[in-house]
């Protein structure tokens, strides 16, 4: 009951019930269960000084191996999300067995320490485990998405382009704003400025995100062209082409 609770956003009730169920039992998995699904709720309700403090004590308690794999995971997915990347990536090392949870948080943390040749290998790794299994294939196209825009970072606009079309047209749908952002910024890159703009096109609501960081992805594009074509202009006069 308490976790279906959680499951459905009533943290409060079910921690209530869980709390109750932890102070009456001398078994020692359902006390385990217990702590976990409180601390696991504070992380599903995004208070994660609490949640790292749950999974902090309960790791400091005599538990079998792998419910301090498990815990260990959820713990290092509180600290990502308090934005301490070493600190999670530190948890996330030091598990013995790796999933294509881990090592896609693993890539996460390693991008925002802007260690981007790391973070390539492991959304490599977590692509790969993903690759295989159709209730993960969200997280699969993940990958891939992050493992191009690694690639990006690092200046392999070829590599870029090249994972990005092996994300299936569904997940393309659901995300395309990201997608679009992403093919265009490295299409700049590589110099393709005009190609750029076309797939930017024109977007109508002019709230969203994506406008905002198209519009001013198509300033710099211009800005960029212009300013190519201006020197071209120069270099021209400068050899007697132009009057």
């Amino acid at each position: 009951l308490a976790e279906t609770l959680t499951d459905f956003a009533y943290f409060k009730k079910a921690r209530e019930i869980l709390q109750t169920l932890y102070i009456g039992t001398f078994n020692r998995n359902l006390a385990f269960n217990c702590q976990y699904l409180i601390a696991l709720s504070y992380l599903k309700e995004k208070e994660y000084d609490k949640a790292v403090s749950r999974f902090k004590k309960i790791i400091g308690t005599n538990i079998k191996s792998e419910d301090s794999e498990k815990v260990g995971l959820r713990l290092a997915q509180a600290l990502y999300w308090q934005k301490k990347y070493n600190d999670s990536l530190n948890c996330l090392l030091a598990l013995k067995n790796k999933n294509i949870d881990s090592e896609f948080l693993i890539a996460k943390n390693y991008f925002f320490l802007s260690d981007y040749k790391n973070a390539l290998l492991h959304f490599k790794k977590s692509a790969e485990l993903g690759k295989e299994k159709s209730a993960e294939g969200n997280l699969y196209f993940k990958s891939l998405f992050w493992e191009s825009y690694c690639y990006y970072k690092i200046g392999e606009t070829e590599d870029a382009l090249s994972v990005l079309g092996h994300i299936d047209d569904k997940w393309k749908k659901e995300n395309g704003d990201d997608i679009i952002l992403l093919k265009a910024e490295i299409l700049n890159k590589k110099g393709k400025g005009k190609d750029a703009l076309k797939i930017l096109g024109n977007k109508s609501d002019k709230n969203s995100l994506i406008t905002l960081l198209a519009d001013n992805l198509k300033e710099e594009i211009d800005f960029t062209v212009d300013h190519k074509r201006s020197l071209n202009f120069l270099k021209r006069k400068e050899a007697g082409l132009e009057n």
